[in-house]
């Protein structure tokens, strides 16, 4: 049922499960055998690109902006940088459409640091210069001096505006560019969000992390994959995905409960009982 849900997600537009359960119950292997099966199927093979990025470490302080910063690093400066350029280089211009054409159009701190990233990449020398180094800092919601904020001409850095709408929004573009110009999907696996109940506790955070999951498991979302493994007894124990998002997730087809493996269908060699 799994591997079904993941192959007819990518082939209507991106795939989009929930693996939820006790300590130990195969959530990690299910994920990396998904991901075994997205670069080894033969009609996907060579066309998805995935990521995996880790929950740990959450504490009270954590917003959705931290897993934003680590999700970049997954997805990588090189491959940003790649991106960025053949868009520039299209000709005619690639036209993007709906809310991120909006985005490019209206955000003109994202401009500049786009065009930072593409001037100072060094595709011709082979170096990049300090400008991309500061540009990058910005994209991964990093903080950014004033020296440096002039230098990108940029009025605010991500990290002061860093929004979970405007954050997943960023994904989206390195998923849509991906699948434009490289004819690949962007397949994003986060893992281990054991600590997440901490959420629970600082409604702050809890909205950062149900606002961003609202937005990257949008029935309209199809621009990037989004499989998410957490800890719990039940998909709404640990705070990361609330009641009122339920309606944006189809529960028979994304959604997979891991309950303790039974041993009845076990047969040990003899040597072993």
């Amino acid at each position: 049922n799994l591997l079904t849900a993941l192959l007819d997600g990518l082939s209507h537009s991106a795939p989009k499960l929930i693996f939820y359960g006790e300590y130990g119950t195969g959530k990690t292997h299910a994920l990396h055998h998904c991901q075994y099966v997205l670069y080894n199927n033969p009609l996907w093979k060579g066309r998805v690109h995935c990521v995996r990025v880790d929950w740990s470490g959450f504490t009270r302080r954590t917003r959705f902006s931290d897993l934003y910063r680590e999700t970049m690093r997954a997805i990588g400066q090189d491959l940003v940088a790649k991106l960025i350029r053949m868009h520039f280089a299209a000709s005619p211009p690639t036209k993007l459409e709906g809310d991120l054409a909006e985005m490019l159009h209206t955000d003109q701190d994202l401009n500049r640091v786009l065009d930072a990233m593409h001037n100072g990449a060094g595709f011709w020398t082979g170096s990049r210069t300090e400008l991309f180094a500061y540009a990058w800092r910005w994209l991964t919601c990093l903080s950014v001096t004033q020296s440096q904020r002039n230098r990108l001409n940029v009025a605010a850095t991500l990290l002061e505006e860093a929004s979970p709408t405007r954050l997943v929004k960023l994904l989206r573009l390195w998923g849509r560019l991906l699948r434009i110009y490289e004819d690949k999907r962007l397949i994003i696996l986060f893992d281990e969000a054991e600590q997440a109940d901490v959420l629970r506790r600082n409604s702050d955070a809890s909205n950062s992390f149900t606002s961003a999951i609202r937005g990257l498991y949008d029935r309209e979302q199809s621009d990037i994959g989004v499989l998410l493994a957490f800890f719990g007894d039940t998909l709404h124990e640990n705070g990361l995905v609330r009641p009122d998002t339920d309606s944006r997730i189809d529960h028979g087809r994304q959604v997979f409960a891991f309950g303790p493996l039974s041993t009845d269908w076990l047969v040990l060699p003899q040597k072993l009982r």
